[in-house]
């Protein structure tokens, strides 16, 4: 557990009023779990009021529909939540909780049948899960979402135990490669789910710098 204490809702909403008067236009409420605190619609709304764009990045488990559409009604915009594979194994892996991947699911379901303006899946790319990269992207799709992020392992917080699975740089190339086509396809199309990646491009920089030296 972390030394440090959580802040009350009338500091949450101290902060919320600063970064509002500081200019802060888009706030993203994340953890941990964010849907575990109690006065997390409060601070959302007091963010909407303020005029901020707010959006939420959870793992989805307790993503109940009646949730998601609470999370609508007091002014989240983008929804984002963390799918790590195609397969249950697969995705409770990287999570350490058996069930996980059928919550999840299910959470981001329940996000698809409601009006966010975004809908969003993650996926932390690793040694375990490199090879159901298309068929996660196709489940996502499959379940309602509008965009893909593919992140690399970062080696911080569980990422520091969890780093020995980081795959090599010319498995990051592939997958950024599969990425793009599927990229490709939606914006030459004009439908479709977009798929982005999150650290992970200078690798590619990196890998021509090489060749282009031999």
């Amino acid at each position: 557990m972390s030394s440090y204490s959580e802040l009350t809702t009338s500091q949450a909403f101290k902060v919320i009023d600063n970064m509002s008067d500081a200019g802060v236009a888009i706030l993203t409420f994340l953890g941990g779990e964010p849907l575990l605190r109690k006065d997390l619609y409060d601070a959302i709304k007091r963010a909407n009021d303020n005029g901020m764009l707010c959006t939420i990045a959870s793992n989805g488990t307790l993503m109940t529909r009646d949730v998601a559409e609470k999370l609508a009604k007091v002014g989240i915009k983008r929804v984002e939540i963390g799918l790590d594979g195609a397969r249950a194994e697969t995705h409770d892996f990287l999570r350490n909780k058996i069930g996980s991947f059928e919550a999840t699911i299910e959470g981001i379901r329940n996000c698809a049948a409601v009006d966010f303006d975004e809908l969003a899946t993650t996926m932390t790319l690793h040694s375990k899960n490199i090879h159901e990269l298309e068929e996660t992207m196709n489940l996502a799709e499959k379940l309602g979402a509008t965009r893909f992020y593919l992140n690399r392992l970062i080696p911080a917080g569980r990422g520091l135990e969890a780093y020995y699975l980081d795959v090599t740089s010319k498995e990051k190339i592939n997958a950024l490669e599969i990425l793009h086509n599927k990229f490709y396809k939606s914006v030459v199309g004009g439908f479709g789910m977009q798929c982005y990646a999150r650290g992970m491009t200078y690798y590619a920089t990196n890998v021509q710098k090489t060749k282009s030296s031999q």
